[in-house]
């Protein structure tokens, strides 16, 4: 049986279009009516405009059902086994994003979706620091003196803590301070359990010896941000040769250099007067000369020289759960 409009304007749904057209009798076959289709008996036909649009709903209403506009929109919309969302202006659209919750311990990182990459953060880096408890850049440091609390309107509530909480909470901080992904950071877990020696100190060694960190600890770059996208642009050389990957893992005896033709590129020239050498001692791993913009990797780093704040064994019990 044919359904008409429903109480109060709705358009609830239809079996078969009624739409009167000049000069066609109501019950006329759709031959008769070449501006519309036929879908079969199990669709309805389509072609009126006034059935394109999308049904008027009030405010506090129920909207259409999702049986009506599979049967009667489904053939509008491209690749109509895909599932429909809300009625927006125009008819429907197609779910686009649809993106898994995120745990509790993930919050901290507003941005993160997907495989939780840290590389290209929206939120600002000195809230992440705050909200971390960790200095990730030297601007950040002075933050902490004025607001040494988490960010925003919450920040400085009662927290409640469990063993999970603090464990995933170490596991954060020292993803921030290399800027990981999560896939990165579980990978180099999984290198330390076959490593000899205790687990945390084989992963701190395993971070510590990545390229865009040994440019940062040298002194080329200022933070572990700049480092890698020095690495990433093509400004760097290992052994002559050039390497764009921030994850190039280095092994004693290998000298890094700056490229020729990127010397006279400002951050260069501040890092070869030794601006972004910082108060910190040079790593006794590295051997550095500013002046020509190269280092060498001496020896592997040790967990007492590499100036990480971290405890490792709370990361090791995060994965290992």
């Amino acid at each position: 049986m044919d359904q008409g409009p429903a109480q109060g304007g709705l358009t609830t749904g239809y079996t078969r279009s009624k739409c009167p057209v000049p000069g066609t009798a109501a019950g006329a076959s759709p031959t008769d009516r070449p501006h519309q289709r036929d879908n079969g008996p199990e669709r309805p036909l389509v072609g009126c405009p006034q059935e394109r649009r999308a049904p008027f709903r009030c405010r506090g209403q129920p909207t259409t059902s999702r049986r009506w506009a599979t049967r009667v929109l489904a053939p509008l919309v491209p690749g109509s086994g895909e599932r429909l969302t809300s009625p927006v202006r125009g008819g429907f659209s197609p779910v686009r994003d649809r993106r898994p919750p995120s745990t509790p311990g993930e919050a901290v990182f507003a941005t993160e979706r997907g495989n939780g990459s840290m590389a290209n953060q929206k939120r600002p880096k000195v809230k992440i620091a705050r909200a971390l408890g960790v200095p990730l850049t030297p601007k950040s440091v002075k933050y902490f003196e004025a607001r040494p609390y988490p960010p925003g309107q919450h920040g400085r509530g009662r927290k409640q803590n469990s063993d999970y909480k603090v464990r995933l909470l170490e596991k954060q901080r020292l993803r921030a301070q290399y800027d990981l992904s999560e896939k990165q950071m579980a990978r180099a877990f999984d290198r330390a359990k076959k490593a000899e020696g205790k687990t945390g100190e084989a992963l701190v060694a395993d971070l510590e010896v990545r390229l865009d960190s040994l440019v940062m600890r040298s002194g080329i770059a200022r933070t572990i941000y700049q480092a890698r996208q020095m690495v990433v642009h093509g400004h760097i050389e290992v052994n002559g040769g050039k390497v764009n990957k921030p994850s190039f893992q280095m092994k004693p005896g290998y000298v890094v250099t700056v490229r020729d033709r990127s010397k006279e590129k400002v951050p260069f020239q501040v890092a070869r007067e030794g601006g972004y050498a910082g108060e910190g001692q040079t790593p006794k791993y590295l051997e550095v000369n500013l002046k020509a913009l190269a280092f060498r990797l001496d020896r592997a780093p040790q967990r007492r020289e590499v100036p990480v704040i971290c405890d490792e064994q709370l990361v090791v019990e995060y994965y290992s759960r």
